[in-house]
């Protein structure tokens, strides 16, 4: 499954207050996602995960912090099991005028 979300990717950085608890920005950037991310499930058991971040402060963002937060939503949404089931992942950033989150998502078994 491939899709396209047009939202800026929120930082781990500004997803937690402390160990546990969501920022404000978290759980307005949940929301938002929740009305842009498609309504169909990935079956699994596992996955491969390729991601696209398109940033327009691209030069201030780690790569890395980009992955949780978005992740997590794909979970709560039930487009994947769980964050936990997914084996591989390719992950890129790239430099662009406006935000928007490019994704893949496919089944995948384990390899012997």
């Amino acid at each position: 499954m491939k899709f396209c979300v047009p939202i800026k990717a929120l930082s781990a950085n500004k997803a937690w207050q402390g160990r546990r608890f969501s920022t404000p920005e978290k759980k307005q950037y949940e929301r938002t996602l929740a009305l842009l991310l498609p309504r169909t499930k990935v079956p699994g058991p596992y996955y491969r995960v390729v991601y696209n971040f398109y940033l327009s402060n691209f030069a201030l963002t780690d790569w890395d912090n980009l992955i949780k937060p978005f992740q997590d939503s794909l979970v709560k949404q039930g487009i994947i099991s769980d964050d936990r089931f997914i084996l591989e992942a390719t992950v890129r950033k790239s430099e662009a005028e406006e935000d928007r989150i490019e994704v893949e998502i496919y089944s995948r078994e384990i390899a012997e």
